[in-house]
């Protein structure tokens, strides 16, 4: 096994940890429990993820010199996206 297919693996496995995390973190169980419908926890999810965006692309923002105001733009944005879906969930 080399070693691209086995860091594929891991980041593979990296994402899928973060979504599960997210979906513990937005209430999967909520709607199990009450038995309400789970319309908001695929929402809660997609705030998360979209925050979770924003803040790489804050990240390689003070990674990178060339597209340092391209990404730092896009991750603000995204970032306030995800705080204003926050209001109008909550």
């Amino acid at each position: 096994m080399s070693a691209k297919s086995s860091s594929r693996g891991v980041s593979s496995f990296a994402y899928i940890y973060i979504i599960a995390f997210f979906l513990l973190l937005s209430g999967v169980f909520q709607p199990l429990i009450s038995g309400n419908d789970g319309d908001m926890l695929v929402a809660g999810v997609f705030v998360l993820l979209l925050g979770l965006l924003g803040g790489i692309l804050l990240w390689k923002s003070s990674h990178d010199r060339d597209n340092r105001v391209v990404y730092m733009g896009l991750g603000f944005s995204l970032v306030a996206g995800s705080l204003a879906m926050v209001f109008l969930i909550a």
